[in-house]
Parts: structure tokens; sequence; C-alpha cells
């Protein structure tokens, strides 16, 4: 009909119609011949780029200062020995980003270009269609998997919860709410990150998906009893998610239900734009309204149907640690000899004759020459208090890559634009498919070698590989949930003290162990056997070479404990030290 009315626009030039019909085709092949111009424009000047990059397997990167700083950090400790402690620090704002992303498996790179760019605090995705156990040891770098929310009796959907390295040093955990988690109605993870601060509030993430097969009645039930389940008055909440509720349709039955539930509890949504290409608002950043939010963004990134997006929330949190990094170097060449010195000029024969004048027990001086050491020790080698700036090493992603990131987003806008259907419009999208397969094959090149950069520049090969193994399955060995203890009424967190616990009570056991078969062997014997206890014994004196030989059999130790020698100076004053103890 289009064809037609533009054919007779000639011959009908007083027909209203037919200058209407004629028109109408004329605006829309504009529209479309505009849009599919444009793409062409930034393909042709980008296309030889893009193929240029694909072509070089030597992506241009800025690996060389990353690489640097980790040759030196190996090179310092081999003559450095390291104690980390902590102190407080602050989080001013959060940076929260949601995308239904339909499919995590073949787009993992993308999310993690997308996470390089936009640098989120905490990502949540939808519709991941990932079974529970695979979901579980997806990672994203940078990122530590916290929840997620896997279908069981139906493929698809799902819910999970990653939070950047960055907040590592914050309590986070996981909450779950799989008892109001239904497949198709509700599919929820959360997390929560505590803050030791009782005068702050913690602070929930929910991310939720519904789907549209779903009972919309049902999951307003089970949204309803997630959130009577929260404690408003001390946990600060942001819910965000795919929910399937058109949120710009505001006279629709289903929107103004949720508008009700969200201002009962004081609640509103930050995403007023459309989200899908429908035009429908249906994906939600929801947060209290007393919180503050700012740099709210709707990306249309085509990793999916939907955009993403993204917000910076404002949140005073308090770290529970930062790094404090006791160093103390014991390579020092010049320390080395003033300790040898100082140990030269004290007249250790003198404090055994004393001991000998005093009859002081071996223990007290033992405490009087061990203390003497430390003291020569801590002043020929004193600590330094150093703070961990945690300056971030370049990433993987070149500013090359981001450009193409961006060209292919505007690709991606002005092909949404495009109503019609036709040849043009088919071999743009053609185009567009081939230049996104050729970007992914760019951006696993670029991550593999930046990858391969840190493993080689790294010493220990090995526990580098098994240290990139585990943040790619999502996985942080070092952020491992804290053990405590309760012991005679007392919760023990400390690792040391909880070693030393442990040890004591095995200890007791085998000594009440030993005294009650003691016991019952006097006893069955009628007491017919003696035993006599004595305070002597007699040993052969310790030779200087029989201390120097058990001096080179201990293990590496490194600590820089003020009270305690480590084994690496043992070693390298064990003449003098073996000469002292004999």
């Amino acid at each position: 009909s289009s064809n037609g009315s533009s054919n007779n626009s000639n011959n009908s030039s007083n027909s209203g119609s037919g200058n209407s019909n004629s028109g109408s085709s004329s605006s829309s092949s504009n529209k479309t011949n505009n849009s599919g111009k444009e793409i062409r424009d930034m393909g042709n000047n980008n296309q030889d780029n893009i193929k240029n990059v694909n072509n070089n397997n030597n992506v241009k990167t800025d690996y060389e200062l990353g690489s640097y700083r980790q040759t030196n950090n190996i090179t310092r400790k081999r003559y450095e020995n390291k104690r980390k402690n902590t102190h407080n620090i602050e989080h001013k704002e959060i940076r929260l980003y949601h995308q239904n992303i339909q499919g995590i498996k073949e787009k993992i790179i993308r999310v993690e270009e997308q996470c390089e760019i936009y640098k989120p605090s905490i990502i949540c995705l939808t519709e991941h269609f990932q079974k529970r156990e695979n979901i579980e040891v997806t990672g994203i770098k940078g990122y530590k998997h916290i929840a997620s929310y896997a279908r069981v009796n139906h493929i698809r959907g799902g819910s999970v919860v990653y939070a950047n390295n960055n907040l590592n040093n914050l309590q986070i955990e996981e909450i779950d709410f799989t008892k109001y988690s239904e497949e198709f109605n509700l599919e929820c993870s959360g997390m929560r990150i505590k803050t030791k601060d009782k005068m702050e509030d913690n602070i929930i993430v929910l991310c939720i998906y519904r789907s549209t097969q779903g009972n919309l009645n049902k999951f307003f039930e089970l949204f309803e009893c997630i959130l009577n389940e929260i404690n408003f008055s001390k946990n600060k909440v942001i819910i965000c998610g795919d929910l399937n509720i058109n949120f710009i349709k505001k006279e629709d039955r289903n929107n103004k239900i949720l508008r009700d539930i969200l201002e009962s509890y004081n609640l509103e949504n930050l995403i007023g734009k459309p989200t899908r290409k429908e035009k429908t608002a249906i994906d939600y950043i929801i947060i209290g309204k007393e919180m503050k939010s700012r740099n709210i963004e709707v990306i249309e990134n085509g990793l999916s149907d939907h955009t993403a997006q993204c917000v910076d929330i404002e949140m005073n949190l308090v770290n529970k640690n930062e790094e404090i990094i006791k160093s103390r170097s014991l390579g020092n060449e010049e320390s080395i000899n003033n300790m040898q010195n100082e140990l030269n000029k004290v007249d250790w024969d003198k404090i055994i004759e004393e001991y000998i004048y005093k009859n002081d027990s071996i223990d007290f001086l033992y405490e009087n020459i061990n203390s003497k050491l430390l003291t020569i020790f801590n002043e020929a080698f004193p600590i330094k208090i150093m703070k961990n700036r945690n300056k971030k090493p370049k990433g993987w992603l070149t500013e090359e890559l981001k450009e193409h990131s961006f060209l292919m987003n505007k690709i991606y806008k002005l092909m949404n634009k495009m109503d019609t259907e036709n040849k043009e419009t088919e071999l743009i999208k053609c185009q567009y498919d081939n230049m996104k397969k050729i970007h992914k094959k760019n951006l696993e090149i670029s991550k593999n070698k930046y990858l391969q950069d840190i493993i080689d520049s790294n010493k220990n090969q090995n526990k580098t590989m098994w240290s990139l193994f585990f943040e790619a399955t999502g996985k942080d060995k070092t952020n491992r949930n804290k053990i405590s203890l309760k012991y005679n009424n007392e919760i023990i967190e400390d690792e040391k003290e909880l070693t030393k616990t442990f040890g004591r009570y095995f200890i007791d056991s085998v000594k009440d162990k030993i005294r009650n078969n003691l016991k019952e062997s006097i006893d069955g014997e009628n007491n017919t056997i003696q035993y006599e206890l004595t305070n002597n014994m007699h040993l052969e004196p310790t030779t200087p070479q029989e201390i120097r030989k058990h001096i080179k059999t201990l293990p590496s130790n490194n600590g820089v404990d003020e009270n305690d020698l480590p084994v690496k100076i043992l070693k390298i004053y064990d003449i003098t030290i073996s000469n002292i103890l004999s």
C-alpha cells in the first residue's frame, strides 16, 4: 500500500488521502534512511580500527605499570616482613548496577567490560538462566558472588548479586529469602552490609525477578512478606530487578497496587524511563525516600533487549578495617652489622654468672637473655608503619576498547529507532552483529593478555593462578567467614587466641585421660605400686653445634611480632646466639 500511494501520488495530487499516505511513507522512509546513513557513517569510520584491533594479537594495554608494581612487590617481600592491621575508613556512596542479562553464560566478558567502564559497587543481574551449581561458580573479575536464586523445576529466570572486592573490608552476608521465592512469581536474592556503628543503619540489597508467566497476586503477596520481615528502623533498603510491571503506565491496575505497596513502606522507584525496546519501564531501582541518590542512568548496551540501570546512592558506611602494614626490613646490611655489634658489646657470661650467684630459676635466665636479644633486635630493625593506599592497577579494558564499546551502544540505540523492516535495516543489523562478535573477541584477547602478564610477573605463579581461579569462580579465599568460639561463656574471634584455646583444650584432655588411667591402674593394683616423684632432672649440656643444627631445620618465619625473634634473624646470627644459649 505504501508503494501504491507513492506511485500514484503524482496522478492523485488533489487526493487528500493519497497525499497523507505518501507523506507518512516518506517520513518513515526518511527516518530509516537517516538512521541507516548515520550507522553506516559510524561503521565506515570505525570498522577498520576494529578489524585492526582484532588482527593485532598484541592489543595495546597499559600493563607495564601494573607489571612493574607486581615485580617490585615480589622484590620487597624478599627483604621485608609485614603484618596487616586495620583502622576505619568511610564509603560515601554505593554505585548500584542492574541488568536483565537474559543469559550470563556467553556474556561474562561483556558484563566485565561494563564493570570496567561504570565501576559499580554492587551488581544485580536478573534472568541469568543458570542452574544453582553453575551460577554459584560464575565469577565476574573484581567482584565476589554473594547470593543467587536459580530455578530447580524450570529453565531460565533467576537472580544474582555480586559485590565489588573494594567492599571486602565491610561485613557482607547473604540474606536468605528462599521461603518467599517461587519460580516465575518472585525470584529473590539478597545481601546485607553490616555496620559496626550502632548509630548507622545496615544496608539491605534485594535483587528480584518476576516472570510474565507468574501470578501477579501471588507476587504482591510474597513481596509484602519480604518487606514485612525487614526492620526498616534499623536497615536501609535497596530493591532492584525486573518486575514486569510497566511503571510509566500509571492507569494500570497492577501499577497502582505496586505504587501503594511502595508508598506504605516509604519506598520510591528511581527509574522513570523506558527500560526495554517496547518502551516499557519494567526494570526498577527502589530505595527509601529518606535516602539520597544521584547520577541515575539508563544504559543501552545491547547486552539484551533490556537496558541497564545505574545509580549512585549516598551511604555513610564505615569499613571495619583498612590495611595498615607494619614492615621491617631484614635485608639491610647496615642493620645486620649494627645488631652484630650490639650483640658483641653485651657481656653474656656476666649475665649467666649473676644468675648462678643469685640461684635464680632457669626460666628467669631465659627471660633475661630473650629480653636483651629482643631489645637489640627491635633497635637494629625498627618497625615501620605504612598505610596501604590501595592504588588500583590499570585494568584490562583499554581506552580503544572503551571507545568501541560506546560506539556499539550508539549503533544499538540508533537501530532501536528504526521502525520499518527492509533490506537496508536487515543489512545494518547483520553488520552490527558482526561488529559485536569482533568486539567480544577483542575483549577476550585483551583480558587474556592482562591475566597472562599478571602470572608472568609473579614469582609464585602457582599461587597467582589459583588466586585468579578463585576470582573467576566468584570466590574469595582470603575473605572467608570469620570463625568464632564460645568457651567458658566468652566469645573468642582472634585467630591466634582460637589456636591457643584449642591447644590448651586438647592438652588438658590428654592430661585428664592420663590422670584417670593412672588412677584406675593404681586402684586395680590395690596401691601395691608406689610412685616416687622427684624434682631433679639430669640433662647433658647442649653444644653450640647442636643449637645451630636445630636452627637450620626451623621453617622460615618473617613475622613482625615485637615479642618474638624471626627465624630469619636466628639463622643470620646463629653462631652468636648458639654460643649465648649453650
